[in-house]
């Protein structure tokens, strides 16, 4: 399996020191899932079942998370809806 690509925008990619990571997983919400398991600041951006918590948005391989189908996907980004200012996790 391909790894997924987990990009982060704007004060999220400061809270995870990087733009990006990648990961083995089955598919983009278990990847979320472990991004957040290995930085806990992320507990108040993707909650325990994968999904970003309001005020965050998730696209895979560019389309809203709400309407991706769950699977392997290329890519996922996580961004605050609003941007600006620093992280506060």
């Amino acid at each position: 399996m391909p790894p997924i690509r987990v990009k982060f925008i704007g004060a999220l990619k400061e809270a995870v020191g990087r733009e990006f990571v990648e990961v083995e997983a089955e598919d983009w919400i278990e990847a979320l899932k472990i991004v957040r398991g290995v930085h806990p600041r992320l507990s108040n951006v993707i909650s325990d079942s994968g999904e970003p918590r309001p005020g965050y948005m998730v696209f895979v391989d560019g389309v809203d998370y709400r309407i991706a189908e769950r699977g392997i996907a290329k890519e996922v980004v996580v961004l605050p809806i609003v941007h600006g200012g620093v992280f506060g996790g």
